[in-house]
């Protein structure tokens, strides 16, 4: 991918405990007849990721999973996102992964309620979930694909929690904390 001038990736500490995968499965895809191989890639890249960070934290700050229903094929996984010393804040979360993923970044949403607790967010891209009716709001990862070296398809859901998701959650807990705390009188 190309990326803007001068900018770089560089990795974090969280990224020698969750190396790449090899660069052949950055070939396999949900089209692709290993797919499922790459889903428990996927899965096990998941827990060293989630192992790295109880050794970090009280807490992970998310939880997710694939959907087990064989209608999305692995591309739709669940979870929630929270914060990890206040763990009552807590909001469910989804991933998208395209018919194109590895090739293309997974896209992150977060329901729709976050946006009464965080600062600016693109509102534009909503989705809402069909088995519980839930409105889900994506969050901003367009710079992704303009730094050079931060997305590869030989990465995972893993890594793009590593460099994008966390990055975005942890500019917003302060201010999600702070009008959690007004609106619930703390």
């Amino acid at each position: 991918m190309g990326g803007a001038e001068g900018k770089k990736y560089f990795r974090s500490l969280a990224e020698r405990y969750v190396p790449p995968m090899a660069k052949k499965w950055g070939k396999v895809g949900p089209r692709h007849p290993a797919w499922k191989k790459r889903i428990k890639l996927e899965i096990v890249t998941l827990s060293k990721y989630i192992k790295f960070l109880k050794s970090e934290l009280p807490r992970p700050w998310f939880q997710l999973k694939p959907d087990p229903n064989p209608k999305y094929n692995y591309t739709l996984w669940r979870g929630f996102i929270t914060i990890p010393k206040r763990p009552e804040i807590k909001f469910k979360m989804v991933i998208l992964l395209s018919g194109e993923y590895p090739n293309v970044i997974p896209r992150c949403l977060i329901e729709d309620r976050i946006t009464n607790y965080t600062g600016k967010m693109y509102l534009k891209n909503n989705w809402t979930d069909p088995e519980d009716n839930i409105k889900y709001t994506m969050i901003c990862h367009d710079h992704m694909g303009q730094v050079e070296g931060i997305w590869e398809p030989n990465l995972g859901i893993a890594h793009f929690f590593i460099r994008e998701v966390f990055i975005w959650w942890a500019a917003q807990m302060n201010l999600i904390i702070k009008v959690w705390d007004e609106k619930h009188g703390n």
